[in-house]
């Protein structure tokens, strides 16, 4: 087997000490990689990754800030939600300048 590099060791360690920490943390590891490779997201999903409320969400998807599938609940496609977040954290579209120096 070929050496791990310093950085994976480090990340694993970290990993290794989060199981120390945390009995369910196996567990919680598990999900976090079955989530990776859901496609959709629901609301309460959105709402759990960003810390936004229902209603606040609800008002992104209303005025088409956030891209969503419509139903009840709403669903996300997990890239284009996360490409929408991103803008929305870096202030395109909200008339932010530049400073040009």
């Amino acid at each position: 087997m070929q050496e791990l590099d310093h950085n994976a060791k480090a990340v694993i360690g970290r990993i290794l000490d989060f199981f120390k920490k945390h009995p369910d943390g196996f567990e919680r590891l598990e999900s976090f990689l079955d989530q990776e490779k859901r496609v959709l997201l629901t609301t309460s999903e959105v709402m759990a990754m960003t810390g936004w409320s229902r209603s606040y969400i609800q008002k992104l998807c209303q005025s088409g800030k956030l891209p969503h599938i419509p139903g009840k609940p709403l669903r996300f496609m997990r890239e284009p939600l996360l490409a929408a977040i991103e803008q929305m954290l870096e202030g395109k579209g909200y008339n932010k300048r530049r400073n040009h120096r």
